[in-house]
């Protein structure tokens, strides 16, 4: 099955951490929030995605680690078969 792809552009980054009473750990990671076009909005509405720290550690590296330099930019979000964010990259 191949991964789906969504082109969208990065408006917010948040550091997460939350306890998992599935795993009995905490977890950490991030939300990242994108721009979405919604036919029940006026303007954009905003999508959240929770993105591990391996995720997120490949993709911010492409911004010498500086979140604010990701902000603005249009990215392609590639989903794994569980909907999970598996990749984040650039638009060509």
């Amino acid at each position: 099955m191949q991964d789906e792809v969504k082109k969208v552009k990065i408006v917010g980054i948040e550091p997460k951490k939350y306890f998992s009473k599935k795993q009995q750990r905490d977890v950490t990671g991030f939300s990242l929030y994108f721009d979405q076009e919604s036919e029940h909005v006026y303007g954009l509405a905003v999508k959240e995605e929770w993105v591990s720290n391996e995720v997120y550690a490949d993709f911010i590296s492409l911004f010498d680690g500086d979140p604010h330099r990701a902000l603005g930019e249009q990215v392609e979000v590639y989903y794994n078969k569980y909907k999970s964010v598996s990749k984040i990259v650039p638009c060509s």
